[in-house]
């Protein structure tokens, strides 16, 4: 079952692709979804493709339920990024910027609790940030798994 009334979503999944190979990257179990919150699994293959960090369209908490990865995250003291270990949980606002640089073994198994969509997503590069679209060269009237749910 995909979609229940427009933007409610019931046990469905979708890939994310490596943009370098082309192999999958992390796939998604979507276990509900409406415009308030959803529950997701993750199952996350390898590190995130790309030197650049990101941030998504809601806040999230994530418990990770089996291996664990490592993170860039900003710092001022740090330069670019300074990189923690999340091996239990991860709070993330809809502005935090962050990658995935390192899974302690292939696949880490996350189950992830969003909140409401409350901006577009996309990544923070040497000329400042960009939407995923612009980021990924996307024409207006493209559409991502990401931006639809």
């Amino acid at each position: 079952m995909k979609k229940l009334f427009g933007r409610w979503h019931f046990w469905n999944y979708h890939h994310i692709y490596d943009q370098r190979d082309g192999s999958v990257y992390l796939w998604r179990l979507r276990i509900f979804g409406c415009p308030w919150f959803g529950i997701m699994l993750h199952r996350i293959m390898g590190p995130d493709f790309g030197r650049d960090m990101h941030d998504h369209p809601w806040p999230f908490f994530s418990i990770v339920l089996l291996g664990s990865y490592h993170e860039e995250v900003p710092s001022i003291y740090y330069g670019y990024g300074r990189t923690q270990r999340v091996s239990w949980i991860n709070f993330k606002r809809a502005t935090s910027l962050h990658r995935i640089t390192h899974c302690s073994r292939k696949p880490v198994w996350t189950l992830v609790f969003r909140g409401p969509r409350v901006r577009t997503w996309g990544f923070e590069t040497a000329f400042g940030w960009k939407s995923h679209r612009e980021y990924y060269g996307m024409r207006p009237w493209e559409e991502d798994a990401e931006s639809l749910e």
